[in-house]
């Protein structure tokens, strides 16, 4: 190969270039940006429109239908939800996974949203944000002050800005904020005495504060610009503003009539760390920015504002991802070490210490080229490459030690250094390249798989297929330059290794037992195949982890309660999670007005969040569930609460409820009664006398009560009075209407007008509301409208422009799976929607990715498959001997199957990816057997020769490749430097269906070689078919 005898003449090129690899290598290392979970794109686009004060009907109908009905001829949609609430619509558009260009499709969603003309002029400009990692915090900081808000917002707003400034953060987002407002609370009754309305007022702020351009003045010397100024700049200026004269012939001031304050908005959203009240700071980052790195240039401004701040303010980090990106990347870091340290005893314990040096030297050299790839492709370091990569420890040397144990071979036969390695590297380049090949071609059609799901996996089989290039090319060019010069010469006796040898012994005496009854061989592996549907475990898509120390109780309190009402109920919650001892409990982040629901905001007077912050797993004795299910009986005892939810963070890709059924159709009354049937179901659910569904709920849920105003159209024209001056009236009354906006300082400032608040309670005076006519008299409320008190809903929620509600549960990992409580519960839910006629239902959650990525999964396997016989095929240039090499691919499913049982392992989706990997790695080995067979068929003609004598040639490299490979992932199956509960499955995988598979290899390959060749001779002679000559029988008996 004259790669390789260039390397072997050029040895002073290969250092340097090994010297240039090892430094930019090094430095591309160093610079690889680290985080826990890869960036990935969730191709969906997020449109917020804000209506204050709106019920959530108006704005389904007049907002959220509207947007819809202008986004329904978008291409590549994957789904369209919604969600209508008091005062806010959210509309999630998601497309199909690699079909669009999101940017582009922002824009094509915002042209679109801009063309919805008939959206309410009162309601705000819908916000069009695409859905991406900037879109979620990776640090959250709560400031807390002694002091007075205005002063607690400066504080937070200083640190705000310094945080923005570091390189990386896309953006720092204040929440709990409150504007700067002056609040004008215009007094009915000291209005009726002036003969005034609460419409005068907001037209007297409106006008008096005006900013007008009246044009240029050209004198001849100069030009001027004229400006009409009527901007009030206070509270008092707004005081002083004339309202109307007076019959005695004096005025009438707004501060007559009204209370002026200078304050902030009214708290929607109020967060308390530990019972204090705290302003959050949201620290996001921009794609491809490294975690640690913006953690160590964070801490230092933490740190000053500590010591310039902290008489008056305290900044804690709560949500801090970098500790977990520490720990995971720790984890993941050690099992790589230890498992390239087990690889190397292997090495040497077989080959030698010196000649174990080569291929273990070409370890790190491959990961150096790869960590170059990584980071010229725009990847980082986190959990999922981290892995990958801890998966080539063992596999990327077995190129290196096919080559490295032919050379060796060959010099053990006398051959010089030189010679030997060139002939040894020559003899096994096909079957190398082959072999190498058909691992790439299982992990290549990961890159297929669609989805968040797909996006999540995609760097493991990029970095594989960089992996092992970069070990191809080292194992051919690198590796015989050092055995060639650096080689030590071995004994000429071969086998000389002691348990080697007896190995050797065994297994001959193995293989001649299996070839004389093969019938009885491939009978107990049909045995194995059959028996395998019955060892292999329950799914679970990704496990549960202790990797975040954090859960969040989630409140929706009964309807009608208030803000304050919901904050009692949070606070009965954080006194039940402060009876945790100190070793397990750090804070309580307590939140009232909102809820994040499924990666949006929902918001609402009822609605609360505690955020338990623990230790973490190390630190305490007890796990995350089991801290959980201390604290629930005594949750569920709060009163008020018409839902309580219990989440906690896991690792992996955000993928939903482990149960959510949506129910879709037309009346929101029959969808709730159809959910109440199937909440019951789902709660009757058991598994082996245990129900282990729990946090079973819907998210329909009746709203406050409402005071519908329903306007007498013909009393309103007799009187005159305009829909504008009723709408504004009411609405002004009730929440307060911005009557203008003036600048103080740098800032905006709203000025709002209302009535005061102990005029905003009863229904009396609501009817009582003065409005003005258009010939300037004065009405009553109730003289052009009945008043009513009706039902009404929290939200309405749409799938693809339909009302649905969603059931959801939480399943206890410890029980059983989702996907067998949904095997339970779905053939009910079938029957219930056979008796509704329109009306159906869709999986949704975590089970809707599940389904569609097993699916995914499958192909690729299938794809893989395809791939790996064609290479194969083309390399032996036969149809039939691919079959034989792939035999072992279901019976290494097998060993996985056994090995996920006996280690106590769900069969999860890492452990699928391992499966996958499997079926191009085991054939690896079978490859160069085949070979080897057909080799020594070729020159002696004897079958039973050719069949024995490849065995014991690669008996070693087999045993040696396999010990390796097992050897790099040993530590992680193990969990011996640490517990990566994410992917240990995988390595477990790996690790049992390796191991089956080799005894199929060194056993099985030649049982079913020799039986395809009996049967080409019978087809010979009973057909007189002409057969490939390597299918001829032999004369030899075994």
């Amino acid at each position: 190969m004259w790669l390789t005898r260039l390397a072997i003449r050029q040895p002073v090129f290969v250092y340097l270039l090994l010297l240039v690899i090892l430094l930019v290598g090094a430095q591309s290392y160093v610079a690889l940006p680290r985080s826990l979970d890869p960036d990935v794109d969730f191709d969906a686009v997020m449109i917020t429109t804000i209506w204050p004060g709106a019920s959530p009907d108006e704005v389904e109908t007049q907002i959220t239908r509207e947007i819809e009905d202008e986004l329904a001829g978008l291409a590549d949609v994957k789904r369209m939800t919604s969600t209508s609430a008091q005062g806010r619509s959210v509309i999630i558009v998601e497309f199909e996974p690699d079909t669009v260009d999101l940017f582009r499709a922002e824009q094509d969603i915002q042209a679109r949203v801009n063309r919805a003309d008939r959206i309410p002029a009162e309601a705000e400009e819908p916000f069009v944000m695409r859905l991406d990692v900037a879109s979620f915090p990776v640090f959250q900081i709560a400031v807390g002050s002694t002091g007075s808000f205005e002063r607690l917002r400066t504080l937070a707003e200083e640190l705000g800005d310094r945080l923005e400034q570091i390189p990386g953060v896309s953006s720092v987002d204040l929440q709990g904020d409150r504007k700067p407002q002056i609040w004008v609370e215009a007094d009915p009754t000291a209005l009726e005495a002036h003969g005034l309305t609460l419409s005068d007022v907001i037209r007297t702020v409106q006008e008096r504060n005006r900013n007008v351009p009246g044009g240029e003045i050209d004198t001849g010397a100069n030009e001027y610009l004229v400006r009409a100024v009527g901007e009030a700049a206070t509270a008092g200026d707004i005081e002083r503003l004339i309202l109307a004269r007076s019959e005695g012939g004096g005025t009438v001031r707004i501060g007559d009539v009204a209370t002026v304050t200078q304050t902030f908005e009214e708290a929607d959203v109020r967060n308390f760390l530990d019972g204090q009240p705290c302003l959050l700071l949201d620290v996001k980052r921009t794609k491809g920015s490294n975690i640690l790195d913006l953690f160590d240039l964070m801490r230092p401004i933490l740190a000053d504002f500590q010591r310039s701040r902290g008489h008056e303010a305290q900044a804690s980090l709560l949500f801090d991802t970098s500790v977990d990106v520490r720990s995971s990347l720790s984890t993941l870091q050690q099992n790589f070490a230890l498992g390239a340290m087990l690889v190397f005893l292997a090495l040497a314990s077989f080959l030698g210490w010196r000649n174990a040096i080569f291929p273990f030297i070409g370890m790190p050299v491959s990961f150096l080229i790869t960590f170059i790839l990584i980071r010229l492709f725009g990847y980082g370091l986190d959990g999922v490459s981290l892995f990958a990569l801890i998966l080539m420890v063992g596999i990327i040397v077995d190129d290196a030690i096919v080559v490295l144990e032919n050379i060796h071979r060959h010099m053990e036969d006398g051959l010089p250094p030189h010679r030997a390695a060139v002939i040894g590297t020559r003899e096994v380049v096909m079957p190398v390249v082959a072999a190498t090949l058909t691992t790439m071609a299982a992990f290549a059609p990961l890159l297929l798989v669609p989805g968040i799901m797909g996006a999540f996996i995609k760097s493991i089989p990029l970095i594989v297929i960089w992996a092992l290039s970069a070990s191809l090319f080292e194992c051919f060019f690198m590796l015989p330059s050092h055995i060639a010069h650096f080689g030590e010469i071995p004994e000429r006796k071969r086998h000389h290794h002691p348990v080697l040898s007896r190995l050797l012994r065994v297994y001959r005496f193995a293989l001649r037992g299996a070839l004389r009854r093969r019938g009885l061989t491939l009978l107990l592996l049909a045995g194995l195949l059959i028996a395998m549907p019955s060892i292999t475990p329950p799914m679970e898509f990704f496990p549960e982890t202790d990797t975040f120390p954090r859960f969040d109780i989630k409140l929706n309190m009964h309807r009608g309660t208030t803000q304050e009402q919901t904050e009692a109920a949070l606070e009965e919650v954080r006194q039940i999670v402060n009876t945790l001892p100190p070793e397990e409990l750090v804070s309580v982040l307590t939140v009232s007005g909102q809820l994040l629901e499924s990666y949006t905001l929902d918001f609402g007077a009822n609605r609360g969040m505690a955020s338990v912050i623990i230790t973490r797993s190390g630190e305490r004795d007890r796990t995350t569930q089991e801290i959980i299910d201390s604290l629930r009986p005594r949750l569920e005892q709060i009163r008020g609460v018409e839902r309580l939810r219990i989440e906690r963070l896991t690792e992996g890709p955000p993928t939903g409820a482990d149960i959510e059924i949506r129910l879709r159709g037309d009346d929101i009354a029959v969808l709730n009664a159809l959910a109440e049937e199937i909440k019951d179901r789902l709660r009757d659910v058991t598994v082996d006398g245990e129900r282990p569904v729990s946090d079973v709920d819907d998210d329909s849920v009746l709203g406050k009560e409402e005071i519908r105003v329903r306007i007498d159209e013909e009393r309103r024209a007799l009187f005159g009075v305009s829909d504008d001056e009723i709408f504004t009236s009411i609405r002004a009354a009730i929440d307060g209407v911005e009557a203008a906006e003036i600048t103080q300082g740098d800032e905006a400032t709203e000025i709002v007008v209302r009535h005061p608040e102990d005029r905003r309670r009863r229904l009396e005076d609501l009817s009582d509301l003065s409005l003005r006519t258009q010939t300037g008299d004065r009405v009553r409320l109730r003289e052009v409208a009945a008043i009513e008190i009706v039902p009404g809903v929290d939200q309405i929620r749409h799938f693809d422009r339909q009302r649905v509600v969603a059931v959801r549960g939480t399943v206890d990992a410890a029980i059983t799976t989702p996907s067998v409580v949904y095997a339970a519960i779905e053939p009910q839910v079938q029957a219930l929607l056979a008796a509704h006629p329109g009306y159906t239902y869709v999986v949704g959650g975590a089970e809707e990715e599940n389904r569609k990525t097993v699916s995914d999964t499958v192909n690729a396997l299938t794809l893989g498959i395809i791939l790996i016989y064609i290479i194969i095929a083309a390399q032996f240039q036969s149809f039939i001997q691919p079959f034989i090499i792939m035999v072992t691919v279901p019976f290494a499913a097998v060993g996985v199957m056994l090995g996920l049982r006996v280690s106590d392992n769900f069969l999860t989706f890492p452990a699928l990816i391992g499966i996958v990997a499997l079926t191009g790695i085991v054939v690896n080995d079978a490859i160069v057997f085949i070979d080897f067979i057909n080799r020594g068929r070729a020159r002696h003609g004897s079958r039973l020769r050719a069949v024995m004598a490849a065995g014991r040639l690669r008996m070693r490299p087999i045993l040696l490749t396999t010990v390796t490979t097992i050897g790099g992932l040993f530590p992680m199956a193990l969990g011996l430097a640490g517990n990566a509960a994410v992917w240990q499955p995988m390595a477990v995988a790996i690790c049992w269906g390796l191991a089956f598979s080799t005894v199929l290899t060194l056993i099985v390959i030649p049982v079913v070689y020799l039986t395809i060749d009996d049967i080409a001779a019978w087809l010979r002679r009973r057909f007189g078919l002409r057969v490939s000559a390597r299918f001829r029988p032999g004369a030899e008996e075994i």
